[in-house]
């Protein structure tokens, strides 16, 4: 689709996100909720007029913002749990493994993290380093 890796978690927050207004037809939304909501369709109408009439200046190199609040903010509001396994609150990966529905089956998430608790401590021997600083002379 193009989008880099980072917003691969957003989608799948924005697809959940759907998903319950799916199958919950009336949720019920804070005066608050539908503030921000409002703020947040004029933004994307702002982006999308923007990128139409090639307004270079006013479109934004992530549009999506903070992506780690983006996904905390979504897990609240979707009532999700986050899974954090031995990362510690303010460490680990941004991945949508991490926030699971109350009450569901870990084990999927639990093997996801696994793997990647692996790939970061087998990146601490410096052997990624070396090889993006390689690739990085070869231009790519």
């Amino acid at each position: 689709m193009g989008f880099p890796g980072g917003y691969w978690p957003l989608l799948e927050m924005q697809a959940r996100a759907i998903v319950r207004d799916w199958t919950d037809p009336l949720p019920v939304t804070t005066l608050s909720q539908q503030a921000q909501h409002t703020e947040l369709i004029k933004y994307y109408q702002d982006l999308r007029t923007a990128v139409k009439e090639c307004r270079k200046a006013e479109i934004p190199r992530n549009p999506f913002g903070d992506n780690v609040g983006l996904l905390e903010q979504a897990s609240r509001e979707l009532e999700l749990e986050r899974f954090d396994l031995e990362f510690s609150e303010t460490e680990g990966f941004v991945c949508s493994a991490r926030y699971t529905e109350p009450g569901s089956d870990k084990t999927e998430p639990m093997k996801t993290l696994m793997a990647l608790q692996a790939v970061q401590q087998k990146s601490r021997g410096g052997g990624y380093l070396a090889r993006a600083v390689f690739h990085g002379f070869l231009g790519e």
